[in-house]
């Protein structure tokens, strides 16, 4: 396996390498410039692609649609510092096939590989529609809420919301329990 990171952090990209090698993934070129990022990706096809939201000019979300363009099955992983639905959203939306905060586990990372090795088509729901941009925000706030061991506090902070703007969310969107009609309590 091949894999390219894109990272202008050389302690997280030497991390990210490394965590890939001992899983026994693979091995990893790296970029830490876009422009570097481009040549690379222009010269040979990757397994995966991780991809640093936060790079300096251009920002990842640019590159992304850039090896889509000119690769469009490339499976691209976004890598960050910052846990923002908003632009986990967009990034899924273009076509982004996971999205990690730093830093991330060994069991994440290799669970990102997994799930970037499928293809295209398995990835969508039934009907092959795109999912919402509700359900992928669901999604990002379940997400959230694992990591915290179901702490709503610290999972607001984590996606970059209120306390009091989650709970409302889960509220409207939480499915009513079957036994005893309650809605699941929240921290």
């Amino acid at each position: 396996m091949n894999f390219l990171i894109v990272e202008d952090e050389a302690a997280t990209s030497r991390a990210l390498s490394a965590t890939l090698a001992i899983q026994g993934l693979g091995r990893s070129d790296i970029a830490s410039t876009a422009d570097q990022a481009r040549s690379a990706v222009r010269a040979r096809a990757y397994e995966v692609i991780f991809l640093d939201i936060n790079l300096p000019e251009p920002l990842g979300e640019t590159l992304l649609k850039e090896f889509l363009v000119l690769r469009p099955t490339q499976a691209v992983v976004m890598v960050t510092g910052l846990n923002d639905a908003e632009v986990a959203v967009r990034c899924l939306r273009l076509g982004a096939r996971d999205y990690l905060t730093k830093p991330c586990s060994p069991a994440r990372l290799s669970a990102a590989v997994q799930r970037a090795r499928q293809p295209v088509h398995n990835l969508l729901p039934p009907g092959n529609q795109l999912p919402s941009v509700d359900d992928v925000t669901d999604a990002v706030i379940h997400a959230a809420l694992e990591r915290t061991d179901g702490n709503l506090t610290h999972a607001a902070q984590m996606i970059g919301m209120s306390r009091s703007g989650l709970a409302k969310r889960m509220a409207k969107r939480q499915p009513v329990r079957s036994g005893d009609g309650r809605r699941p309590p929240t921290n």
